[in-house]
């Protein structure tokens, strides 16, 4: 079932109920103050004939007079509101459809029986102040409305993401560049296509390391961090060594207590390896007779608790 098959069944189901509640049908207003995802737009898109035909299919009795008096308002404007004359070529005029013509009526009653030519007038004022104010083509506006109207059908109301919007203003969004928007779209695509949903992005965001850490480094600072993780990231490759398990070898290092250490602690670590390298040693060959010399004395204690025999012991030596 698409969508709007679904939205459609929800407007009917609300119509129902609402006229075995209240004794009437509820006017447009009402159905898109009440359904979320139906905007007036919407309604006429999903019922083109408007409150009559949401009606009928609901299986409600039509409101004729309410409708009536909604025509007669529009048919006593006609020739007002209904023409648009071209001041190129006068005389000339182009009249609304029918379906047009109901989305007029429907706009009327909602705006509580305003005049349709006021209505009319107040379109194409606002027409005019998007194309010469804000320089909006129909399209622009269209992409606008169709992005108000996705957020809706999301449940999102319209209040929380305007103030979302407020939000992302006030952290900078709107400071940064064409070119900083774009690139942050390709990062956003790209991990996307690497299996990352769009949930998971917010929430990596969202980790305290992240969140409460980064934050805190200069920019030259986090250029150097990301230098550094990409270095790693490509010397392992060239050690034939995976990204996860790189990842998992940081995290048993993180779990055996390294982050704990204090700060001198770390930087002789550090001056006792650039010694050794200085001295001709392998670093690697290094902790592998470190590993071995401790599988030793760990092998002797077992021998001398009498925990292996001496023929055992001799197996588990490392020369």
């Amino acid at each position: 079932m698409s969508a709007e098959t679904e939205l459609r069944k929800v407007v009917l189901n609300f119509v129902k109920n609402h006229q075995e509640s209240g004794g009437k049908a509820p006017s447009i207003r009402a159905i898109c103050r009440e359904v979320d995802g139906v905007s007036v737009r919407k309604f006429y898109k999903l019922f083109p004939e408007g409150l009559g035909e949401v009606c009928k299919k609901a299986g409600v009795p039509v409101p004729k007079q309410r409708i009536r008096a909604t025509k007669k308002a529009v048919s006593g404007q006609e020739k007002k509101a209904m023409a648009v004359k071209d001041r190129s070529e006068p005389g000339s005029r182009i009249m609304l459809t029918d379906s047009q013509s109901a989305r007029i009526q429907g706009i009327s009653h909602l705006e509580g029986g305003k005049d349709p030519g006021m209505i009319i007038d107040e379109l194409l004022d606002r027409d005019t102040y998007l194309r010469k104010e804000k320089g909006l083509s129909l399209d622009d506006v269209k992409a606008v409305f169709d992005y108000i109207d996705r957020a809706k059908e999301r449940r999102w109301k319209v209040g929380w993401l305007i103030g979302i919007q407020t939000k992302l203003w006030n952290a900078g969004l709107m400071g940064m560049s064409s070119r900083d928007v774009e690139n942050l779209a390709v990062f956003l695509e790209e991990m996307q296509k690497l299996g990352w949903g769009v949930g998971d992005i917010p929430e990596l965001l969202n980790n305290p390391f992240i969140k409460d850490t980064l934050p805190q480094l200069s920019p030259e600072e986090g250029e150097r961090l990301a230098s550094l993780l990409r270095e790693i990231g490509l010397k392992a490759r060239a050690r034939g060594l995976s990204d996860e398990y790189v990842l998992s070898t940081m995290i048993k290092l993180s779990n055996v207590g390294v982050q704990s250490m204090r700060r001198e602690t770390v930087e002789g670590l550090i001056a006792f390896i650039q010694k050794m390298k200085a001295y001709g040693w392998d670093p690697a060959a290094f902790l592998k007779e470190l590993s071995d010399t401790k599988s030793n004395v760990y092998a002797f204690l077992q021998y001398k608790r009498g925990e292996i025999s001496a023929a055992q012991f001799r197996l588990r030596v490392k020369h």
